[in-house]
């Protein structure tokens, strides 16, 4: 490692990377800021969900799944996770704690895939993959960085999970538990995740085996620390899975996600398996392309490729294969273990698109379930830039990182890249002018509604009612309705008695017999009026 990187200018240069990296997560941050960020239909529910943690009745699942549609049985995401990460936030006052959260969490996962970059193959690379991770997050929506919606939450912890996978894989044990922690964050919070999660793992215990660890105690410390871990973070889910043995049905979450699996029906098939594979690495990748619609980027995997995409991609994954097998008679294990990650990548990407289902509207869901695939396709592009570097024996000019101008041009160079990844203008995931009605109706129906349990919910609108939902949960309130398949069973109105019933309704009438409590405009145009009101329950 150049000395320069020890200390003086190399830290301000590693520091620099970082930040650079960091300023599409900064930028989503202070947008949300601005726009009085508040929480939005699936948002509410994720934001109510993570409410119920320190309740009676806390989640044992994840987020509502699309795969109900296939098996017509409500199914979760694996495990709650999120919302155990959510939970405080969700108390405190306010509603900025929740995207404040997830930015935190971001920024941690991007500084530490910089920090990692650097100490497996260098500052070159370091620099490169802060650049990258930059110009990668254009092609998401741009408040991904801060959204808490379970689709884009594991974006970027999955990017860090690359670099931990790695890491360990050339013998960094001590990184495994926090790789099986983030593994598990990511598949609970969306089931896409999982099969990339497996092959990143098996990697690194593959890796570790191979390498032969010296301190044999110190391996088996951190193996059964990961194990731990991984029964923390998976106790939820398998006793959701325990209590559905006993219980009447026997039928837990996890096992309606095994019958989904085997009853997705008509799918993507294995030509959209290729062309996705051609999407994530050849030219012109997802993650060098501005963010498309759920439609466009759903269609390009039905829609025949260019040559230069075929023979792009055939050319990067001979290049991955010749180079996994040239570093490997080099006993690079460095360079094996990452090639061998990309191309696990690449055929998670096509398994992944050949398996989904294509019935209906819910094909669209590829859109979000495939936005894993842009740092997929970052990665193979890093590695074998690298690689080909680090193999071909090739005199190259040495860089005097102790130079002001090298330091310099370097600085300038990630951070602007940083800055003009952060400052495109790119269409958000939520409409901010929700936002503003939906804090006014959160804040009016918490002033107004009577403090008395339980309270009965009926809405014509899901986006209002759901952030309603959560306002009565923040006010204490036991709440039913007929939404509790995205909310959980604890919402269920079966059996159960309501003091009060809150309506929701577009326009201004209300029931005879009820109390205005709360009204607001929807974003139009035109702008429609949404009413709240309460009534005694019948």
């Amino acid at each position: 490692m150049p000395k320069a990187l020890v200390n003086g200018r190399g830290r301000w240069l590693i520091a620099a990377a970082a930040v650079a990296a960091s300023l599409p997560v900064v930028v989503a941050l202070i947008t949300a800021v601005s726009d009085s960020w508040a929480p939005v239909g699936d948002r509410a529910v994720g934001a109510a969900r993570a409410y119920d943690v320190f309740s009676s009745h806390p989640p044992l699942v994840g987020a509502y799944s699309t795969s109900t549609l296939l098996i017509g049985e409500t199914t979760y995401s694996p495990g709650p996770l999120l919302s155990w990460l959510l939970a405080l936030p969700a108390h405190l006052p306010g509603l900025l704690a929740l995207p404040l959260t997830m930015a935190l969490v971001n920024l941690a996962s991007v500084v530490g895939s910089v920090l990692l970059a650097h100490r497996r193959a260098g500052p070159v690379f370091a620099l490169v993959a802060a650049m990258a991770i930059a110009v990668m997050c254009s092609s998401l929506p741009a408040d991904l960085p801060v959204d808490i919606w379970s689709g884009s939450v594991p974006v970027l912890p999955f990017w860090l999970l690359r670099f931990v996978g790695w890491s360990v894989a050339c013998g960094e044990v001590r990184l495994l538990p926090l790789g099986v922690v983030l593994a598990s964050f990511v598949a609970q919070c969306h089931l896409a995740y999982l099969l990339p999660s497996v092959f990143i793992l098996v990697i690194g215990g593959v890796g570790l085996i191979v390498r032969r660890h010296d301190a044999e105690g110190t391996l088996r410390r951190w193996l059964v620390v990961a194990l731990l871990a991984g029964v923390v973070c998976w106790s939820l889910p398998v006793l959701d899975q325990v209590m559905a043995w006993t219980g009447r049905d026997g039928h837990g979450n996890l096992a309606r996600i095994v019958d989904a699996a085997g009853s997705r029906g008509n799918t993507a098939g294995a030509e959209a398996g290729v062309r996705a594979v051609a999407r994530t690495v050849g030219i012109s990748p997802w993650w060098l392309r501005e963010l498309r619609s759920p439609q466009a980027k759903t269609f390009d995997i039905f829609a025949p490729l260019s040559a230069l995409a075929i023979a792009s991609t055939v050319i990067v994954l001979l290049g991955l294969a010749a180079a996994l097998i040239a570093a490997w008679r080099k006993r690079r294990q460095d360079v094996v273990t990452a090639s061998a990650i990309a191309l696990a990548l690449c055929l998670a990407v096509g398994l992944f698109t050949m398996s989904f289902p294509n019935q209906g509207g819910m094909i669209f869901s590829y859109s979000y379930g495939s936005w894993w695939a842009a740092p997929a396709g970052m990665w193979v592009w890093l590695v074998l830039g690298w690689a080909t570097i680090v193999l071909v024996p090739l005199r190259r000019p040495a860089l005097d990182w102790a130079h002001p101008a090298v330091t310099g041009v370097a600085v300038a160079a990630v951070l602007g890249v940083g800055l003009w990844a952060g400052l495109r203008d790119r269409d958000n995931g939520v409409d901010p002018d929700e936002f503003a009605p939906v804090r006014e109706l959160i804040s009016q129906v918490g002033a107004g509604v009577p403090k008395r349990e339980p309270v009965r919910v009926t809405g014509e609108s899901f986006v209002f009612t759901a952030s309603v939902v959560f306002a009565l949960r923040r006010e204490g309130l036991a709440v039913g309705g007929t939404f509790e398949d995205q909310f959980g069973t604890s919402y269920g109105v079966e059996g159960r008695r309501f003091a009060q019933v809150l309506d929701i309704r577009n326009g201004l009438a209300i029931r005879p017999g009820a109390r205005l409590i709360a009204r607001v405009n929807a974003p139009g145009p035109p702008p429609e009026p949404v009413t709240v009101s309460v009534r005694p329950a019948p």
